[in-house]
């Protein structure tokens, strides 16, 4: 769903299914804006932020989950599950810097 609402909005989109995925996508490309679940499947989102740091991306993220927590060091903002789409293209308004 999350898919579906940036790219209705012009947002280019590129899925991960877990961790690993999502470290795979970032070893290719930059994204202008990362948003990562904390509770992933194999390398959790904590994981990801550490891996992210370790490696130097700089790619700004924003961190979505149910579990209420402070949003991780490294982070600029954090959605909880479950929020309304206002709020999702609130964030990536703001902090997408890509072409549209």
């Amino acid at each position: 769903m999350l898919a579906l609402t940036l790219q209705g909005r012009h947002f280019p989109v590129v899925l991960a299914k877990n961790g690993a995925d999502a470290l795979a996508v970032l070893a290719d490309r930059r994204p202008c804006l990362i948003m990562l679940d904390l509770v992933m499947p194999g390398i959790n989102g904590h994981q990801v932020l550490a891996r992210m740091k370790t490696d130097g991306y700089d790619s700004p993220v924003v961190v979505i989950s149910a579990l209420d927590t402070e949003p991780p060091d490294g982070t600029i903002a954090m959605l909880r599950k479950p929020f309304e789409n206002p709020a999702l293209l609130e964030l990536a308004t703001r902090y997408c810097t890509c072409e549209r």
